[in-house]
């Protein structure tokens, strides 16, 4: 009997959270509408504008307006943080190699586009502001502070946001270094998950983005952002949405619609 009673309790009790949601939700699209034009983040540096994560794509994202650029940063075997998406080289350079079995003079013989984060944000320094997304599995201490003491090495703790799609490691961010922005890359902002979130802000699988979305983030004083985001029609209603900033790969063509010619 008290097991049936506490079964009912529950389910009552989630279905009205999950009608708040939707009420919320009911009500987004004009909330979110107030806040302004998104920012334009270019993926992996611009993928589509350049090889990906690469100084070349840099310069070609900073030709085409973005905003903010994006990379994802591993280590090599001695300790040095560089620009790579995949653990491997398979995909970028055709080799199967893990990064982290390559010291830097390695990596460079076998595929010399691949900047250290020391360069990139040299770079960048002055010109756009940059996202670091922290890749984990591997030496993710390590990998945390190198990524930390090039940041203030570069004089970039204003112009940096440190990314992971793991709280742990942001969590660690927070202890050592509080004053630098971080965000938490996910695949769907819920309730209640501002209170286990060390970030201050959310990026958002953008199949996932809406207006309840839009509005937790408001209402927890996170900024959010949208991933990954290329179709047209696609950034046309990201951009209704209402987010802080659209991931792409394409940053000029998300300038050029944000900026209403295109």
């Amino acid at each position: 009997m008290r097991k049936g009673a506490l079964a009912a309790g529950l389910l009552a009790a989630v279905l009205t959270l999950a009608a708040a949601y939707v009420r919320v939700g009911a009500v987004a699209g004009e909330l979110a509408g107030r806040w302004g034009t998104p920012v334009v983040v270019a993926h992996r540096a611009g993928a589509a504008l350049g090889p990906e994560n690469t100084l070349q794509a840099l310069e070609a994202s900073i030709a085409a307006g973005a905003d903010m650029v994006e990379v994802d940063v591993r280590l090599t075997r001695d300790g040095v943080p560089v620009l790579l998406h995949d653990s491997t080289l398979r995909r970028t350079a055709g080799v199967e190699r893990p990064v982290r079995e390559l010291t830097l003079e390695e990596l460079e013989k076998i595929d010399g586009s691949v900047p250290t984060l020391d360069s990139f944000l040299k770079a960048a320094k002055g010109r756009v502001p940059v996202m670091v997304e922290v890749k984990t599995g591997d030496r993710e201490e390590e990998l945390l502070r190198g990524v930390i003491r090039l940041i203030y090495a570069n004089a970039m703790e204003r112009d940096c946001v440190v990314a992971c799609g793991r709280l742990d490691p942001l969590e660690r961010c927070r202890a050592l270094a509080p004053e630098l922005e971080r965000v938490y890359i996910t695949r769907m902002v819920y309730p209640g998950l501002g209170r286990v979130a060390s970030a201050q802000g959310y990026s958002l699988d953008f199949r996932r983005a809406n207006g309840a979305a839009v509005v937790q983030a408001r209402a927890e004083g996170r900024g959010l952002y949208v991933w990954t985001v290329n179709d047209r029609e696609d950034l046309r209603r990201m951009a209704a949405l209402g987010p802080d900033g659209i991931i792409t790969d394409n940053p000029a063509l998300a300038r050029a619609l944000l900026d209403g010619a295109g």
